[in-house]
């Protein structure tokens, strides 16, 4: 199995959208999954809290295309998997993970539940059909509505 990981934040307001029930979430860290051959995928998010501070995280594995920034707008049809939102250590999803057609690739989006979450993450992927490339995707420029203020962190 192929395995690669890469270190992320969520920190500031360009990078804290929270999970895509709120409108500000392509605000978070983004990655471009493009498999070179068929095989299952298995993606982790592991963030790098301690264990009395863990944040509600979660991931989301959308078809998008190279280079293109996903959002505002979230289709279901866009939506490969997801995981669900928990204050863990770590989230993961296993999918079918087929080269897609050209110019077309997976864009994981990992996020935290609530806008303005900060935090540090790894994001691991295997894939059991060997090579793939894992690097950000780019984000829009187009500004995204407000953020509610974090909750302070007790």
């Amino acid at each position: 199995m192929a395995e690669k990981s890469v270190d992320g934040s969520w920190r500031g307001p360009e990078l804290t959208g929270g999970c895509p029930k709120h409108p500000t979430w392509p605000a978070n860290p983004q990655f471009t999954l493009a498999p070179s051959t068929a095989g299952d995928c298995i993606v982790e998010l592991s963030q790098k809290q301690a264990p009395d501070a863990l944040l509600p995280i979660g991931l989301v594995v959308l078809k998008g295309k190279l280079g293109v920034p996903v959002g505002p707008t979230m289709s279901s049809s866009m939506i490969v998997t997801k995981s669900k939102y928990k204050a863990s250590a770590a989230q993961r999803v296993t999918f079918a993970c087929p080269p897609l057609g050209e110019g077309e690739c997976y864009v994981i989006l990992a996020s935290t539940f609530e806008p303005g979450q900060e935090g540090d993450f790894t994001l691991g992927v295997g894939h059991e059909g060997g090579d793939f490339t894992l690097e950000p995707h780019p984000r829009s420029a187009t500004p995204l509505p407000k953020q509610p203020a974090a909750a302070p962190s007790a």
